[in-house]
């Protein structure tokens, strides 16, 4: 069971503690009990907003050259993320990770970003985008 409980009202609180009722023996009794967090809801990032930056991604591998080579749609999305996703987003979410080595590489997801910091992203991806001369669509 996933459901995420959006606590706006009295009716939303009693379908919450309705399915928590209706479900936690059951979850207990096959050796996977349920767990609960209680946090202040931040709407992420749409659906829409995601493909659309793969739209534009898509669009620079296959228009933008760079020192006459071309990259993949995840080789853009992994760059535009080193340069341009926050070093942490509002939940605190952190951007680098270090690796054994001594390197850091970018671990944040844009499925993390609320709708403001994915808007803030998409404007920088059109910069990107029109630094590399690809006019996006």
């Amino acid at each position: 069971m996933k459901r995420l409980f959006v606590i706006r009202d009295e009716a939303v609180l009693a379908n919450l503690i309705a399915a928590l009722g209706a479900n936690w023996k059951a979850a207990v009794d096959a050796g996977t009990p349920l767990g609960c967090h209680i946090a202040p809801y931040r709407k992420t990032r749409s659906q829409e907003a995601n493909a659309l930056m793969w739209v534009w991604l898509g669009q620079l591998a296959a228009d933008a050259w760079v020192s006459g080579r071309q990259y993949s749609a995840e080789t853009w999305h992994e760059h535009a993320k080193r340069e341009n996703l926050p070093e942490a987003n509002s939940r605190g979410d952190h951007k680098w990770e270090e690796m054994p080595d001594g390197s850091r590489r970018c671990v944040m997801s844009t499925t993390r970003l609320t709708d403001r910091e994915m808007s803030d992203y998409m404007e920088k991806l059109g910069v990107l985008a029109a630094s590399v001369g690809v006019a996006l669509r």
